[in-house]
């Protein structure tokens, strides 16, 4: 940042498109093109937990415990809290704000994608009892994974059924822990990075 700063924000010139890309390969001491072309330009995730513990820092993955769940710590189904525990079900998909439970986003490859779900179509029942937006996370939550659910949706203003078979959640919540064993040299880096402990 400070780099960039100095280099463009000072002297009142403007970004190049690939002016991140060239900045971050001159600090690095060689090319980042295949890094920015995976990770920034493209789909992949980053290897985080690799990148990490070069640290002596842990990331660890998780499901999340509800829609709400930001990560930060362990979680409560981890610690045995709350409704459920254990692996937690997912209907593959995320459902938009409101009264409805109007289907926001469809996940590739997920439950309700294979299901024939589509986003905006409208889940008005599952087992034959009604649904809203703010009830269907509880009308999954002690259903364990591979448990099979009969919906009714509309698509436009036409009512269909289908059969869909709830996934595990997958692990999209983290938190991070500091190896308490690290090496000096380890401690070194973190402690450049993030100053003392």
């Amino acid at each position: 940042m400070r780099a960039r700063w100095q280099r463009f924000g000072q002297t009142g010139i403007g970004v190049p498109e690939d002016g991140i890309a060239q900045l971050a390969g001159e600090l690095a001491g060689g090319t980042l093109d295949e890094f920015f072309c995976r990770y920034v330009a493209g789909t992949e995730d980053p290897p985080l937990g690799t990148l990490l513990a070069h640290f002596g820092v842990t990331l660890n993955l998780r499901t999340a415990d509800d829609a709400g769940d930001r990560g930060g710590g362990p979680g409560k189904r981890a610690a045995g809290i709350g409704a459920g525990g254990g692996t937690r079900a997912s209907l593959g998909a995320a459902i938009a704000a409101g009264t409805d439970a109007t289907l926001q986003h469809v996940y590739t490859g997920g439950a309700a994608e294979r299901a024939g779900l589509a986003a905006a179509d409208v889940v008005i029942a599952i087992d034959s009892l009604r649904v809203t937006g703010s009830s269907i996370e509880a009308m999954i939550e002690h259903r364990p994974p591979g448990a099979k659910l009969q919906i009714h949706a509309f698509r436009r203003d036409e009512l269909f059924t289908t059969t869909l078979t709830l996934d595990a959640a997958p692990l999209d919540t983290c938190w991070l822990t500091l190896a308490s064993d690290a090496p000096p040299e380890m401690l070194a880096r973190r402690g450049a990075w993030l100053g003392p402990e």
